[in-house]
């Protein structure tokens, strides 16, 4: 499975907050002298999403149940925190797992239905990477499955969904990813069971955080730009004696003369500077020899998908310590302004090229 970012469910994902979660029921229900809760309460509530009244008293009139939840609240409020803290720990591999992924040049964020304090037994552990996103109900407004804290999550990661994975433990996790188009991957760590996944649509179901470095892989990164203007000088670079023959072997073809430049947001040059040294893409280093910088290349395709529109491009890197993440400059086998009749402000978008078994 290949994507381009990963987002994470908190409770029963990264974080083993279940047996948190089930002790504070059972404590307020003792202390409010109420039925023991089932063994099985926290897969009720969460796989089936059974009302935790209902659950444990049948009917009730509208005002008895009105009763009852509130001093459920209130009681749970007064033992959440020192419970929460005393048992929820992340699990084992939680954090080992997300900085692997974000070695390899994966995006990662929170989609959550708790709040900051709980995203906090996560992001606050020792060496947690981190976050691009992160979005709770407070931020959203509604719990999943709803999708609203998907879309969110998406516009905040600037990525569209079908580059984007969700690894969450209750179908309500699974439903509210698949909403918006996500591929949603099921993991057996909090209450529910493999079959509960896998019947509300998950395109797969883990047993451990672990199990997914070997499942996910990187994609190429699909990226986009707006067309403006450069300093007029590259033309000289890119006709010199060494350079001009080795743009037309690694391109394929020889190059128009002098390079295009395209503007991206600052989330789409967080998604580039991750990939400049991904091993999976297709990339090339030339020395300046003293005549000019080092720079490195990623083979890339340019399109204006509007128009059906491509052409072969080398992505190209100065390694100047000033130069700027949100530009991206290319060299492209036409000229792209004129033959594609297109101006200052034009959005275009570039597909990285993924090294092959021949390369």
């Amino acid at each position: 499975m290949r994507h381009h970012a990963i987002l994470f469910d908190i409770d029963g994902t990264l974080l083993n907050s279940t047996p948190a979660f089930s002790e504070i029921m059972l404590q307020s229900c003792q202390q409010m002298d109420w039925p023991t809760p089932p063994d099985d309460m926290m897969r009720q509530l969460m796989t089936f999403r059974r009302d935790p009244i209902e659950m444990l008293f049948g009917e009730l009139s509208q005002s008895e149940y009105k009763q009852r939840q509130t001093q459920l609240h209130e009681t749970a409020q007064m033992l959440w925190k020192p419970l929460f803290d005393d048992l929820a720990r992340p699990f084992d591999d939680a954090i080992d797992v997300l900085n692997q992924f974000q070695n390899r040049g994966f995006r990662l964020g929170i989609v959550t239905d708790s709040n900051h304090e709980i995203v906090q037994h996560i992001i606050g552990q020792p060496g947690c990477p981190e976050m691009d996103v992160i979005i709770t109900r407070d931020e959203s407004g509604v719990r999943k499955p709803d999708p609203k804290p998907m879309l969110l999550a998406l516009e905040g990661i600037g990525l569209e969904a079908d580059s984007v994975i969700y690894i969450g433990d209750n179908p309500g996790d699974v439903e509210a990813g698949a909403a918006v188009g996500m591929a949603v991957i099921g993991i057996t760590t909090g209450p529910s069971c493999r079959q509960d996944l896998e019947q509300a649509g998950a395109v797969a179901v883990v047993d451990s955080l672990t199990e997914l470095v070997d499942l996910i892989s990187l994609s190429p990164a699909v990226i986009s730009g707006s067309l403006t203007g450069g300093l007029g000088v590259a033309a000289d670079f890119t006709s010199t004696g060494g350079v001009k023959p080795w743009i037309t072997k690694v391109l394929g073809q020889p190059a128009f003369p002098g390079t295009i430049n395209l503007t991206c947001s600052a989330a789409t040059a967080a998604v580039v500077k991750r990939h400049r040294n991904d091993p999976s893409l297709r990339k090339q280093v030339l020395a300046g020899g003293g005549l000019f910088c080092d720079a490195h290349f990623h083979s890339v395709t340019l399109s204006l998908p509007e128009k059906n529109l491509h052409t072969s491009a080398l992505l190209m890197w100065p390694e100047v310590p000033e130069y700027p993440g949100t530009k991206l400059e290319l060299i492209c086998c036409i000229g792209v302004r004129d033959q594609w009749q297109i101006a200052d402000g034009q959005c275009l978008q570039i597909s990285y090229i993924a090294h092959t078994e021949t390369d």
